[in-house]
């Protein structure tokens, strides 16, 4: 499995909590089936477009399981999904967007 690693980030860092509980592996792998890898997205609010990918678990900022992931949860039970913005560009960015800010859609390029 190939993860990016961005060479620098910004510095917002919420404070990560790992569980390695088999429940929440489990859990977080049934939602991850709704945002495969590669899934093209775009932002409900901007309409910008981007793709779901796996993240380091240094990059992950709340509830997960300590693996790379793509999906984790926030402090209140809110999904949050890894998102390359801009794939194809000179500059991708990387952030982690609430699930309810994102809708699927067809591949741009």
């Amino acid at each position: 499995m190939t993860v990016d690693t961005p060479a620098k980030r910004l510095d917002y860092r919420p404070t990560a909590v790992v569980d390695t509980s088999e429940q929440m592996a489990e859990f977080l792998d049934s939602l991850a089936e709704g945002w495969p890898d590669f899934q093209p997205v775009t932002h409900t609010g901007y309409g910008t477009y981007g793709v779901v990918r796996d993240d380091s678990p240094a990059n992950v900022p709340y509830m997960f399981d300590g693996k790379p992931r793509r999906v984790c949860l926030d402090h209140e039970g809110h999904t949050w999904v890894s998102i390359v913005w801009n794939p194809g560009g000179c500059v991708p960015l990387r952030c982690w967007v609430p699930a309810r800010r994102l809708k699927t859609c067809g591949r741009r390029y």
